[in-house]
């Protein structure tokens, strides 16, 4: 079944709102490819560092400045946000991987 990309989008969304990601997509050559906007897909990175590193938003949100809530909308794949704050989050995430 082929899904429009809003629903792709609320599949991926319902990952993110239950705070797991299920498992690694699998690729199969045949599949149609689903090509997210770069926002969304900052997001995801986003979220699937933070479970990667067992991250909180509350710590997230310490060490980027910003409130937990704040956070809470950087990985809602529903709201806008801005893509600066998405990327300075990835960066201390990658920062705080190469130092462990």
């Amino acid at each position: 079944m082929r899904l429009p990309y809003p629903a792709k989008l609320a599949t991926l969304g319902s990952y993110v709102g239950r705070g797991r990601w299920t498992k690694k997509p699998s690729y199969r050559p045949d599949a149609p490819l689903v090509v997210l906007r770069a926002l969304v897909a900052s997001k995801v990175a986003l979220f699937q560092a933070t479970l990667g590193q067992r991250m909180d938003k509350t710590r997230l949100a310490e060490r980027i400045g910003l409130t937990e809530r704040a956070v809470e909308r950087l990985v809602d794949l529903d709201r806008s946000s801005p893509v600066g704050q998405v990327e300075s989050a990835l960066r201390e995430l990658d920062r705080l991987t190469r130092a462990c």
